[in-house]
């Protein structure tokens, strides 16, 4: 795929989402030492698809069941399809790269959309503006309705107010005067 990603068909789309195989993405330790990031190591066209989000998918009775557990928020992502509630659990680290995306409600340049591949809804990231090699890939957590999966530590970050760029599960954020995530990783 060369040195950016453009928009692609959507039977490629459904093999990479398969093999799990995603060009482009590198896994770094983040710049304030909060843990895991993934950063692009290409540029992303506006819209095109960067990854998806990989997992055990949960439906029915495993949603309800699940939300009992200790820590049902920490690596999962919860959204409805065709009127029916699903949960992706990613706390297995498994070695796909979606489940490291961090938080950020005002700096995102990730969104998320539902795709249906084999039969099996998933959620896949695209890009929301151009990025550019080395920029932090983020998306905004967003989970904001009650009864959804909603990280305790995301009612206290500042996103419910004024959003700090990085946010991450350990609810540390950088100051507003160090400005956006970085574009490029030194």
């Amino acid at each position: 795929m060369g040195s950016s990603r453009q928009l692609v068909s959507d039977e490629v789309i459904d093999d990479l989402i398969r093999t799990h195989q995603w060009p482009g993405l590198v896994v770094v330790d983040t710049r304030s030492g909060i843990g895991r990031g993934v950063t692009a190591s290409i540029d992303f066209s506006k819209d095109s698809v960067v990854c998806n989000y990989s997992g055990t998918l949960l439906q029915g009775q495993e949603v309800s069941d699940y939300l009992k557990t200790d820590s049902p928020t920490e690596y999962c992502y919860e959204f409805r399809h065709s009127n029916q509630r699903y949960v992706i659990n990613s706390q297995v680290d498994n070695g796909t790269i979606g489940r490291l995306f961090n938080h950020s409600a005002k700096y995102p340049n990730l969104k998320t959309r539902v795709k249906v591949v084999d039969g099996q809804p998933t959620i896949i990231f695209s890009a929301k503006e151009h990025i550019t090699k080395g920029d932090d890939l983020l998306f905004d957590y967003g989970e904001r309705s009650a009864g959804g999966l909603r990280p305790d530590w995301l009612d206290q970050c500042s996103c419910t107010k004024i959003c700090n760029p990085v946010l991450t599960a350990q609810k540390r954020s950088l100051s507003d005067k160090d400005g956006p995530p970085s574009k490029k990783r030194k």
